[in-house]
């Protein structure tokens, strides 16, 4: 990894939450997704890209941001269902990729409005 991108703790200043969806069985047997919050930590912040997509008959705006926090193992061992709310915004990792040996995660997430 690049040093630009190695956080320095300072950098890391913005709070979200990481969370998991698992599907659960509600008390009638009925099969339901839930979100399972893994915690609020520190991150810092890397913003993408965003645009405007005209597809067909709808316009859709996409935010694609990338998140570098601490090496959490629950996160990376729920890294296919991970969800990211940060400031009311809830985004979807796409991709997680371990830095440094167990030392960060770079979580690349995008939210479709």
């Amino acid at each position: 990894m690049p040093r630009n991108e190695q956080p320095y703790i300072g950098e890391m200043d913005r709070q979200i939450e990481l969370s998991y969806r698992t599907a659960v069985t509600s008390a009638t047997g009925e099969l339901l997704e839930t979100d399972v919050l893994i915690g609020k930590v520190w991150a810092k912040i890397i913003d993408k890209a965003g645009g405007l997509n005209d597809d067909s008959e709808k316009v859709i705006y996409t935010n694609t941001r990338e998140y570098i926090v601490r090496f959490n193992t629950v996160a990376w061992d729920n890294r296919i269902t991970l969800n990211i709310t940060d400031a009311g915004d809830k985004y979807t990792v796409r991709y997680a990729s371990e830095v440094q040996r167990r030392k960060f995660l770079k979580l690349s997430c995008v939210i479709y409005e």
